[in-house]
């Protein structure tokens, strides 16, 4: 038997999911976030009256709303400002289907991902540490679900541990792909000299 999800868990991860696509707002184009947020709107509301969650027929009908919106906008799924708008899309598309852990799991990796696009378009120290202080809310959820005992603080705790815990690789990483990098580029000046 699947153990049940706590709507404080949910409202967590739907928080997080706000702040982690909040950035795009300016990157996809405006009809594409205006349907996601209405989604998530839609979902947060579902969380106290779950009898206005919509059927798997109205489901499916948003989902082919989002795909012609995706087509109209972006003429396809391929290149940068597409797949960004494919992994949003998909995200409040499964906001609505949000039945049992297992979903918390997707949606959360999805999640993930949507904040690992925001690199694309703006890499500067602000974005960064925005994006790392709600992909800690993120790991939060997953921490949560994982332990029921834990509230939102507790889990937030854990998860700031976690990552402190993962700051001295993050930097030896950073410092030894920085030096590679320079390497590899005095590698290559010298290679097409020759």
């Amino acid at each position: 038997m699947e153990p049940t999800i706590n709507q404080r868990t949910i409202l967590f991860l739907l928080t997080s999911i706000g702040l982690i696509t909040l950035p795009h707002a300016f990157h996809v184009p405006v009809p594409i976030f205006s349907f996601f947020s209405v989604l998530l709107i839609w979902r947060f509301i579902g969380v106290w009256y779950p009898a206005y969650l919509p059927n798997q027929l109205l489901v499916f009908l948003l989902l082919l709303s989002g795909i012609s919106l995706l087509v109209i906008m972006h003429q396809g799924v391929f290149g940068r400002d597409a797949g960004t708008a494919v992994f949003i899309v998909a995200l409040g598309l499964k906001l609505l289907e949000i039945r049992n852990q297992r979903d918390i799991y997707l949606i959360t990796y999805l999640a993930f991902i949507v904040a690992a696009s925001q690199f694309l378009y703006l890499q500067n120290i602000l974005m960064a540490g925005y994006t790392l202080l709600v992909c800690v809310s993120l790991l939060a959820t997953l921490i949560s679900i994982n332990s029921s005992s834990l509230g939102n603080i507790a889990a937030l705790k854990t998860a700031g541990k976690m990552l402190a815990q993962a700051a001295p690789l993050m930097v030896v990483m950073f410092v030894f792909f920085l030096v590679l990098m320079r390497h590899a580029g005095h590698f290559y000046r010298m290679i097409n000299k020759h």
